[in-house]
């Protein structure tokens, strides 16, 4: 029995073919777009599951490596070696904080002496102010040295004449000192 479309109470569409003809035009240009992201998409996904099933199979294989490794005797010798160098390393890491505080209170010391350093170093500054006193002095007393050495060589000039003098005068009294009775 076939059902009339009045038994559903149904309406018939009259749809017109341009209408109809349009939309499945498009409605197979939007399918196309569709399938241009729909189908790399899938095709990423199955990559990235065999990528993941890899990398699963890979870290089981390395957790059976790990647990025979561990199930060997030697391991325990290098836990007892690996205990005894943390032991050290204890002790050692002891002994460089020691010396590390000793360094601290050193640098404090320091800090200590460049306060007084710096003290210091204003009275030198204050000192020093006087030495532009000091430089017209180291000046005069230059000029001093010059004009002494110019003195001098005049001194000499003079010895120079007295011995040329007293030569000069020297004969003509010798003869007056022979004649001369006292």
């Amino acid at each position: 029995m076939t059902k009339s479309p009045d038994s559903n109470n149904e309406m018939p569409l009259n749809i017109p073919s341009v209408a109809a003809e349009r939309f499945f035009n498009r409605f197979e240009k939007s399918a196309r777009r569709w399938e241009m992201i729909i189908y790399p998409g899938m095709i990423l996904v199955v990559v990235f599951m065999a990528y993941g099933f890899y990398l699963i199979y890979n870290l089981t294989n390395d957790m059976r490596t790990m647990v025979a490794r561990f199930d060997d005797p030697q391991i325990v010798s290098n836990l007892n070696s690996m205990s005894n160098a943390m032991h050290s390393l204890s002790n050692n890491i002891k002994v460089m904080t020691n010396r590390v505080e000793a360094m601290s209170n050193d640098t404090h010391s320091m800090a200590i002496n460049t306060k007084e350093m710096t003290a210091s170093t204003k009275d030198m500054a204050k000192l020093m102010q006087s030495v532009r006193y000091m430089r017209s002095m180291d000046i005069e007393l230059k000029k001093m040295n010059q004009i002494m050495n110019v003195m001098g060589g005049n001194v000499n000039y003079m010895r120079q004449d007295m011995a040329i003098m007293n030569r000069n005068i020297s004969r003509p009294l010798g003869m007056m000192n022979s004649v001369m009775p006292f």
